[in-house]
């Protein structure tokens, strides 16, 4: 496996502009090794609180085939508008046409991190920053993936 800071090619700016999603980012960076993603450990309430409002949190089903939103924070809530825990990521992305499973299942499978800009689905003109972040309970295996949504500046 590669560096990890090599897999989040993030521009330098957005360390002024989005110190919080530049911090996650880092934090993620931090945990990780040469062969083991971060675990589920490394993301515990006490040690994410800062970002997990910000939070999206994908478990993984049938093998990566799908995911479960087993938790929304409450700033992703503010800005979606919208509650999809319980609900399935195929579900989501069946309503808004997006490529939100295609980039989950990025994330499984590369066992890589995905940055990205996008416009919130559920609101026009809003658009944010998209971090998607792989854990697993043993370090090796994807079991859930953090997604953090951030409203541009």
């Amino acid at each position: 496996m590669q560096d990890p800071a090599d897999f989040l090619p993030l521009d330098a700016s957005l360390e002024r502009t989005h110190p919080d999603l530049w911090s996650l980012a880092r934090y993620w960076i931090a945990c990780a090794g040469r062969d083991r993603i971060p675990t589920v450990a490394d993301f515990a309430e006490d040690h994410v609180h800062r970002w997990q409002g910000h939070f999206s949190i994908f478990d993984t089903v049938d093998n990566g085939d799908d995911f479960h939103v087993a938790w929304e924070g409450p700033e992703l809530l503010a800005i979606t508008g919208e509650r999809w825990s319980g609900h399935r990521a195929s579900e989501i992305e069946a309503r808004y046409r997006q490529s939100l499973l295609h980039d989950l299942k990025f994330c499984f499978y590369s066992r890589r991190p995905l940055y990205s800009q996008m416009r919130v689905y559920q609101r026009e003109m809003i658009a944010a920053k998209r971090l998607m972040l792989p854990l697993g309970r043993d370090g090796n295996m994807v079991d859930r993936v953090v997604v953090a949504l951030f409203l541009d500046p």
